[in-house]
């Protein structure tokens, strides 16, 4: 059986990313297990070209699971990507115009003292220790392969993680990680409700999506440089909600903050260094 070829497939994707024009499909060899995945990505990350400033966290489904034995996959978020909204914001953020697209509401992590993790974490508690702040934000899922997710963890974790932006908002208080029974996370679309969910507090939650990405980089110690005050987006409170340009969506983190965000089709021109 010949080699997988790692580099050939991430310069596929990154010239599909580039172009900003839909694909058909996946545009290069489907990766068929999470080392063949995680290892287009990691050239990915040392050839996109802009700052790395951490990492998506999204769940596995089940029909996936036993070719790709694990409930989380992570992909790279960049500068050239990021948004920052404050409370009652409304700003613009750009998708693959035609490809997929998708809201997800979720908890961001600024995360510290990374130098430190030097050994695998056995429970949600041992991650708090490596948590500066949380923000109340949101993952802009979109790749310009309409299917990346219906071809599983492949193609999601080659693509990027079919992510194409993270909106840093409004810090919370750290005390939400105690109990989120109170947040309740509410996403409109087109003034529509299409999720109403309060975080999971366990493994399949943002705790276990933080445990998941900080074993993840263990694993890759010497092959991954990570950013300072790295940022984990920590999989989708309410769902994945796909949509498109032209939309908006509007977050509500319960009493705490809440804000707008409009899709626009993204450019060959927002993409660069910063």
């Amino acid at each position: 059986m010949r080699n997988f070829d790692a580099k050939t497939v991430s310069k596929a994707v990154i010239a599909a990313r580039r172009a900003c024009k839909p694909i058909p499909g996946f545009p290069a060899e489907l990766p068929q297990s999470l080392e063949q995945a995680y290892a287009v990505q990691l050239q990915s990350i040392k050839d996109w070209g802009s700052k790395l400033i951490g990492f998506k966290v999204g769940g596995v489904p089940p029909k996936f699971q036993k070719q790709f034995p694990t409930i989380w996959q992570a992909g790279p978020m960049f500068a050239d990507q990021q948004y920052v909204a404050k409370d009652g914001d409304s700003i613009y953020v750009t998708v693959f115009e035609d490809g997929f697209a998708a809201y997800e509401a979720e908890l961001v992590f600024v995360l510290k003292d990374l130098d430190k993790l030097d050994k695998p974490l056995e429970t949600i508690a041992e991650t708090h220790q490596f948590i500066q702040a949380v923000h109340l934000g949101a993952e802009i899922a979109s790749s310009p392969n309409m299917d990346v997710n219906n071809l599983g963890p492949g193609s999601i974790i080659s693509d990027m993680g079919n992510n194409a932006g993270v909106v840093l908002g409004p810090e919370a208080p750290l005390s939400i990680l105690e109990d989120f029974s109170k947040l309740e996370v509410v996403l409109h679309i087109d003034d529509v409700e299409i999720g109403r969910k309060t975080p999971n507090p366990g493994e399949n939650g943002p705790m276990g999506a933080l445990r998941f990405i900080l074993n993840h980089f263990i694993s890759l110690k010497g092959q991954l440089e990570l950013p300072e005050n790295c940022l984990i987006s920590s999989g989708a409170i309410t769902g994945v909600h796909q949509s498109h340009a032209g939309t908006k969506g509007n977050i509500k983190f319960g009493d705490l903050a809440g804000y707008e965000l409009k899709m626009v089709p993204r450019q060959p021109s927002d993409i660069g260094v910063v």
